[in-house]
């Protein structure tokens, strides 16, 4: 089924399936096919790889979550610091890191070099919209500036092993 899934892009979505972590069994919720891409480059092509002792991930355009539940289940101690601005993909964070909630911040922003209010284009994947991305559908969203974000964990943590930028 994933098989085919990929490679053809074909399936009905929303789907679930099961992974096999170091710290499990986990589901995983996908709602496009190009979710499905994304679960083979980080879970299987190994794109986000980081070493098992992973502490401190900031994930900036978390998207679904797949990134987060990838880190998260690399071992128990990780922590993550997810930032996304579009409603319907928070909610599908949720999902995804479903048990893991107590090892995560989430917060509801876009990131930039700048703070205020901004126009972010959406669309149909949830990945591919943005600040500036011309796209069928906006919403007006928070954004932080990047150094907002990063001096506080740095503060309170020290160090951030793993800094994903994918805006």
């Amino acid at each position: 089924d994933v098989f085919f899934r990929e490679i053809l892009s074909q399936g009905t979505y929303p789907t679930q399936l099961g992974i096999r972590t170091p710290t499990g069994n986990r589901a995983v919720h996908l709602f496009h096919w190009e979710d499905l891409s994304t679960l083979n480059l980080i879970f299987c092509r190994r794109d986000y790889w980081v070493p098992d002792h992973l502490r401190i991930a900031v994930d900036i355009g978390s998207n679904i979550g797949i990134s987060a539940l990838y880190w998260l289940t690399r071992n128990e101690d990780c922590q993550t610091y997810l930032y996304e601005p579009v409603p319907r993909n928070i909610e599908r964070i949720k999902q995804n890191i479903a048990g893991l909630e107590e090892r995560c911040v989430l917060t509801g922003a876009a990131v930039a070099d700048f703070h205020g209010k901004v126009e972010f284009g959406i669309e149909e994947t949830g990945k591919l919209g943005g600040i500036g991305v011309e796209t069928s559908a906006t919403i007006e969203v928070d954004c932080l500036h990047a150094m907002e974000i990063i001096d506080p964990i740095l503060e309170k943590h020290g160090v951030i092993d793993c800094l994903k930028v994918d805006t």
